[in-house]
């Protein structure tokens, strides 16, 4: 073999041993034309551009998406949820206040039916269904038909609004806007503004009926049934029956009960407006005390923020 002969295949070996080493970017000259035209140098920097990018933007859209998957926990609200009242922070209890946009009889005389229909109308589905939260109905109830035992086994407790529906917090609608400040403010004859929104965020319209079975009992304080037993043996204590209840089955009143109406904020309007015989009605109900806490990452956010980490790990 001749000397220029013997250059010419070292020059080869080491060009052969170069493009098997690669270009650097895992590309050897092996790699087929076509692949090659179509992954340059250039463009695997604009394809870690682009991963860089839309990482940015599945960071930037995570939060929003946790709060939207992520129930908050029963009694409580995250304070970035749009349902806290302007001017609560971290640490402020709150309750909600809805008239329902679905109706039902007032027939039943046991509360937990009127409870279990209003927590129901609630639920996952509507604007305050993320909550997980128990509502109940501002609703007095006629308990067990008239006659049964307070011994009895069977004998059902007649319910009145007032200590049903407990409030024990600031009151304010889905919107925002302020019912009552507490308690006493709820029940003292006249609220901040009428009950008028729904489960749904929508306004009802005003003069709609609503079942409430309530009225003045004490002096000044309403959410009661009649005859509610004051301590001095009224006429419930003695005849069995509560009037214009729900479930009202007092002998010769022929089931007439207490209806309150929507637009209205004095509480011989919007909780004791008249009297109806039948037929299906809304409710209002109150919901359970909401804590606003600090809001927490769901664990599928993090689990996505993880399959981010490892995609970028892997193009790099």
């Amino acid at each position: 073999m001749n000397a220029k002969s013997h250059h010419a295949r070292a020059r080869s070996g080491n060009a052969l041993r170069r493009s098997d080493a690669g270009d650097g970017f895992g590309v050897s000259s092996a790699t087929p034309a076509g692949f090659c035209a179509a992954r340059p140098v250039t463009s695997l920097k604009a394809s870690r551009g682009e991963m860089i990018r839309r990482c940015f933007i599945i960071a930037l859209g995570l939060p929003w998406f946790c709060q939207a998957i992520e129930p908050a926990n029963a009694g409580t609200i995250p304070s970035t949820d749009p349902l806290v009242p302007a001017g609560l922070s971290v640490g402020d209890s709150f309750q909600l206040v809805i008239v329902t946009s679905t109706t039902r009889s007032g027939d039943s005389a046991v509360i937990a039916d009127y409870n279990s229909f209003v927590t129901s109308a609630a639920s996952v589905g509507t604007s305050v269904g993320h909550l997980g939260a128990t509502w109940y109905a501002i609703a007095s109830t006629q308990g067990s038909p008239n006659g049964t035992s307070r011994t009895d086994p069977a004998y059902i407790a007649p319910a009145a609004a007032i200590e049903n529906a407990v409030v024990s917090a600031a009151v304010y609608l889905p919107d925002g806007t302020k019912i009552a400040d507490d308690f006493t403010d709820m029940w003292d004859g006249s609220i901040d503004a009428p009950i008028n929104v729904d489960e749904n965020g929508n306004v009802v319209a005003a003069g709609t009926r609503v079942w409430t079975g309530s009225r003045e009992q004490f002096s000044g304080q309403w959410g009661y049934p009649g005859a509610w037993p004051n301590g001095s043996g009224g006429s419930a204590e003695t005849t069995g029956f509560y009037w214009n209840s729900l479930g009202d089955r007092a002998p010769g009143f022929y089931r007439y009960t207490e209806v309150g109406q929507t637009g209205q904020t004095t509480a011989g309007s919007w909780l004791t407006l008249g009297e109806q015989q039948g037929g299906n009605l809304r409710f209002y109900a109150v919901s359970e005390p909401l804590a606003v806490t600090v809001p927490e990452p769901a664990a599928l956010c993090l689990a996505a923020i993880s399959v981010v980490g490892l995609m970028w790990g892997r193009r790099r």
